[in-house]
C-alpha cells in the first residue's frame, strides 16, 4: 500500500481495510465529553472536576479512575464512567460528524472495504451515534472490548481480527487516529498510523509516530484500481 501526498490530497492506495478512532476522528465530541464527565462527577462527587483540561486524549476508564482518585473514592471510578456514558448518549443526536466523514465512509462502503471503529469511548456510545448518523461500519470495539486501553495496541488488534484481516496485511492496514496515545497503540500493533489534525498539531502527530497527518478524512483519496 502507498500513501502519498498531492497538494491536500492523500492517495490510500489498495488498503486490506480500515481502522478509525471514534472521537476525533469521525465525530467532533470533545466538548460534549466534558460536559458528559462534569455532569457525571457533580452528581456522584457533587463537586466539578477540578481540571478538565487534563481529560483530553485519555480513555473513558482511565479518566474514571482519575477523577474518582481526586475525590478519595476509587471504588465509584465504574459508577461514575457508567454515568458519564449514560449522560453522553442523552445528547448523542447532536453530536456532528467532521468534514468528509459521511462521503468517505461511503465511498469505502461501496467497494466493499472491511472497516472498524477502535475507541477508548464506550461502545454503547459510539454504537449510537453511529445508528443515528447512519454509517456502514458494522464492527465497533469500545473500551470494554479490550483489556488494556490505548497506547496499549489491544484494541486496534481485536478490529483486525474481527475485520479477518490476515496478518501479513497488518502493516499495510491504516489506523486514523488524532491522538499521541492512539498514533502510539498503532505503532505497537506494527500497522499504519495516520494522524488527523483534530487534538494536535501536524508537527506532533508526525512526532508521535504518524506516517502521515490530515485535517480530515475529505483530504484522502480511496484507489483501489
Amino acid at each position: 500500500m502507498i500513501l502519498a501526498k498531492a497538494p491536500s490530497i492523500y492517495q490510500l492506495t489498495r488498503p486490506p481495510g480500515i481502522i478509525f478512532d471514534f472521537d476525533g476522528v469521525l465525530v467532533d465530541s470533545l466538548e460534549f465529553h466534558l460536559a458528559a464527565w462534569n455532569q457525571a462527577t457533580l452528581q456522584i462527587f457533587q463537586k466539578p472536576i477540578k481540571n478538565p483540561n487534563q481529560l483530553k486524549g485519555m480513555s473513558t476508564r482511565a479518566i474514571a479512575g482519575l477523577i474518582s482518585k481526586q475525590f478519595g473514592q476509587q471504588k465509584l471510578a465504574k459508577d461514575l464512567a457508567r454515568l458519564k456514558t449514560d449522560k453522553l448518549i442523552e445528547v448523542a443526536d447532536k453530536i456532528p460528524l467532521l468534514h468528509g466523514v459521511k462521503s468517505f465512509l461511503e465511498q469505502c462502503h461501496a467497494r466493499a472495504l472491511p472497516m472498524a471503529i477502535g475507541s477508548n469511548s464506550s461502545k454503547h456510545f459510539v454504537q449510537a451515534v453511529v445508528n443515528l448518523q447512519n454509517l456502514p461500519i458494522q464492527i465497533i470495539l469500545g473500551f470494554e472490548d479490550a483489556p488494556k486501553q490505548k497506547p496499549h495496541p489491544d484494541i486496534y488488534l481485536a478490529c483486525a481480527l474481527a475485520m479477518r484481516i490476515p496478518r501479513d496485511q497488518w502493516a499495510a492496514l491504516p489506523v486514523f487516529e488524532d491522538s499521541c496515545h492512539g498514533l502510539e497503540a498503532a505503532k505497537k500493533a506494527q500497522m499504519l498510523p495516520i494522524g488527523v489534525a483534530t487534538l494536535h498539531p501536524r508537527e506532533l502527530l508526525l512526532e508521535k509516530g504518524a506516517q502521515a497527518v490530515v485535517d480530515h478524512l475529505g483530504q484522502v483519496n480511496l484507489v483501489l484500481d
